[in-house]
């Protein structure tokens, strides 16, 4: 688009913007930028040179960053449509005023009594409460949605172990005084007691991590990341100078993503670094060819490394995300010739495996090795009722590490799986199979973000 055409776009999309004004927001000019003021959050529309567009929305009460994308005005229809996800964001927190308590037991089915008793009390009360009931074995998978897990006494010998896996979350046991008489008032007391009570929430820190291999000399290179989370999508980047100094980082936060987010995000910083030389991108999904198959988000066969190619002067790499982890990882440690790395990014769900030999990254045909969804594993008979449970995030990760061990035996098997809390607990099942002196170290991370970023400039500059 022409700058002359950028700057008449964006003029008309900040005219249009205060006009918006609604019973339930309040929209102003501040500074030349735009806020956008509701009861629960705060939207920011910052204005740059060059018709670059910042949308920020924050959560007033939390003070979270829940939406954040930069683009470049370049088609007046897309940024209508991603001001329409920034209003979304912005009307769902209308909506989280109250704090959203979930109550588990075995089946579900006293607790959802309960449930249904404790908001009939609430809306007398009139407390800023809502309460929802789950089974024990759909708890971890519907926790991401709560504020509050409460655990009914048939299942609060769990306590522990819930806490060891929900560290965010604020996890108490129901005494059976309370819940066998569904004292809905006593209930509601506690809970405001304990919520009055500070709790000390574990932040994960993802410093930067060094690169402990020797790189080919190179100039800018821009690493791009996804990250899968449980309610949005995260899309890390970052850019290293020619000394693999940090540049700049960058994020983007959305409810999904598209093709144009990323180049949105791209345009961006290119805006601001013309010299970039290499653009090396991780992603989920099946990526052979620069072909990016990921049907989530609407990418099916997706020639993705074409498109940018033909869009920008700079090299282009695409790789799936197992793999850029798995030499992020080998790349930042000396200790081990031979790693895999065994990743469920959704509970319960399928995973997949990153496999690196002596420095080299084992892909195989068509770029398959490691999609254990063709494994044809055998579960225990009620593996689908505790798949979402920690019970079954052990078994699952359990067969899949002796799988690995006994095929590939590497010095160490990596994992990521939320529903783990400790790596020990995988040890001791795998020792009623094998013998201990067989089994890899094994080694539990937390977080993915460096060890992306960093597979992302290795895998690009093998390319180079």
């Amino acid at each position: 688009m022409d700058s002359f055409l950028k700057e008449i776009d964006t003029e008309l999309l900040k005219r249009w913007l205060l006009n918006q004004n609604e019973d339930d927001w309040d929209v102003k000019e501040v500074n030349d930028n735009i806020v956008i003021e509701t009861k629960y959050g705060l939207g920011f529309i910052n204005f740059y040179p060059d018709c670059i567009i910042e949308l920020d929305v924050e959560n007033k009460m939390t003070k979270e960053k829940v939406f954040f994308i930069h683009f470049q005005m370049n088609n007046f229809h897309h940024a209508l449509g991603l001001l329409y996800d920034m209003r979304l964001c912005l009307q769902g927190l209308t909506t989280s005023k109250k704090t959203k308590v979930l109550l588990s037991c075995t089946s579900g089915l006293t607790t959802g009594f309960f449930a249904e008793k404790l908001n009939e009390g609430v809306q007398l009360l009139n407390k800023d409460f809502e309460f929802n009931a789950v089974s024990y074995g759909n708890l971890y998978d519907m926790a991401k949605d709560y504020d509050v897990i409460l655990l009914a006494p048939q299942v609060s010998f769990r306590l522990s172990e819930v806490e060891g896996v929900l560290k965010n979350k604020r996890v108490y046991a129901l005494s059976p005084a309370l819940f066998g008489k569904y004292d809905v008032g006593n209930t509601i007391t506690f809970l405001e007691d304990e919520l009055y009570k500070e709790k000390e929430v574990q932040s994960q820190q993802e410093n930067p991590l060094p690169i402990k291999q020797m790189l080919k000399a190179h100039q800018q290179i821009l690493a791009l990341a996804f990250i899968q989370l449980d309610q949005k999508i995260r899309l890390v980047s970052r850019l290293y100078d020619e000394n693999n100094m940090i540049l700049e980082d960058f994020e983007v936060y959305k409810n999904t993503i598209s093709v144009d987010d990323i180049v949105d995000l791209i345009n961006t910083i290119l805006y601001g670094y013309p010299d970039i030389e290499l653009i090396s991108l991780s992603l989920p999904g099946v990526v052979y060819n620069g072909v990016v198959t990921l049907k989530k988000y609407g990418l099916n066969e997706c020639h993705l490394q074409a498109f940018l190619e033909e869009k920008y002067s700079q090299k282009i790499v695409i790789n799936n995300d197992v793999n850029t982890i798995v030499m992020g990882y080998f790349a930042s440690q000396n200790d081990y010739e031979s790693i895999s790395f065994l990743y469920q990014a959704r509970i319960g769900g399928t995973g997949g495996v990153g496999h690196i030999h002596r420095g080299h990254l084992i892909k195989g045909r068509h770029n398959i090795a490691g999609e254990i969804q063709y494994l044809p594993i055998s579960f225990s008979e009620n593996y689908q009722e505790i798949k979402k449970t920690p019970e079954g995030a052990l078994e699952w990760t359990t067969k899949y590490c002796l799988g690995i061990a006994s095929m590939v035996a590497p010095d160490a098997i990596i994992i990521y799986n939320r529903l783990i809390s400790k790596s020990d607990d995988v040890k001791k099942e795998m020792e009623k199979y094998m013998p201990k002196s067989y089994i890899p170290d094994l080694i539990k991370i937390e977080s993915l973000k460096e060890y992306m970023l960093i597979g992302c400039i290795l895998l690009g500059l093998k390319e180079m």
